[in-house]
This record gives structure tokens, sequence and C-alpha cells, in this order.
């Protein structure tokens, strides 16, 4: 029943109603993100997104708030070290390579309170609901996609030059 919130819709006794805009259908942005993990092969981190994905599907929320957290640590960590060369093991460090090198101070500033919120609480059980699981996997899922089309924009653009 949770995969279909995924995908924007819930069943209502006897009907599929579309649950769009709130919340905004998810589906199609994950198979985007999946989809460009592996061509980057940050292989790490997409088994920690399929992870934090399936356990939402599965209804635990814990559990999925744990993959989050370390899908978005290894991604960050990942990117940076495409974008800047810098080997680092701190996700804070890796942004603030990607700070003036790919985000601009408000997109740094966005990426520093998504892990934020990503760090706390998590995997422990009992303190986490679905509302805050959907919460967590929407922001990591946009923040990403967001951060990798901004990638191959700059990508594509440097080309041209």
């Amino acid at each position: 029943m949770h995969s279909l919130k995924i995908n924007g819709f819930e069943w209502d006794s006897s009907k599929l109603i579309p649950t769009t805009p709130a919340p905004a259908t998810l589906g199609p942005e994950i198979t985007i993100l999946e989809t460009k993990l592996d061509q980057l092969g940050f292989d790490v981190a997409r088994r920690h997104y399929n992870q934090s994905y399936t356990s939402f599907v599965d209804g635990r929320w814990e559990a999925c708030n744990g993959q989050l957290r370390s899908f978005m640590e290894d991604f960050l960590i990942q990117l940076a070290k495409s974008q800047s060369g810098q080997i680092r093991s701190d996700p804070n460090a890796a942004l603030d390579d990607l700070r003036g090198n790919l985000l601009n101070n408000k997109e740094w500033n966005l990426g520093r309170s998504i892990w934020a919120i990503l760090h706390t609480s998590g995997a422990h059980a009992g303190i986490s609901d679905y509302d805050e699981a959907l919460f967590r996997l929407h922001i990591a899922t946009s923040y990403a996609n967001y951060l990798l089309k901004k990638r191959i924009t700059k990508a594509t653009s440097q080309r041209a030059v």
C-alpha cells in the first residue's frame, strides 16, 4: 500500500484515488535518480537509496531514514570527489568542496540543512513515522536529482566553451 503513495495514489475503500498534489508523485523521480546513480557508478549510494525506498514501501520507517542518511552521506562524498577531486570522509566537508564549485551559497545552505534533518532521529525504533519517512525520502530524492542535473548542466556548458 505504501508503494501506491510513492506514485501519488491511495486506495479509498473501493477505488484508487490520486493523492497529488500532496504528496507529489515521487515514482518518476526515484527512477531518474537511480538511473543517474547507475550511470555515474555511485554504487554504494545507489544500494543505500534502493534500501531506503524498499524500507519505505515495507513500512519500516526507521530503516528508511537510516538508509537515506547513509545514501546522502555517500552521495555527497562521491559527488564532491567527481567535481573537485577531493576525497573526503565527511559529508559536511564534501558540501564545502561543492560550494562555489557546483553550489551557490543558498544551495549549499540547503544541503547543510537537509544533511542535518537526515542526520537526526533516524534508525531508532519508535521515533519515526510514515510522514517523517516520506518527507525525508522526498527531500533526499529532490536534492540529489537537483545536484545531478546541475552537474550535467555545468559539464555541458563547460564543453560548449
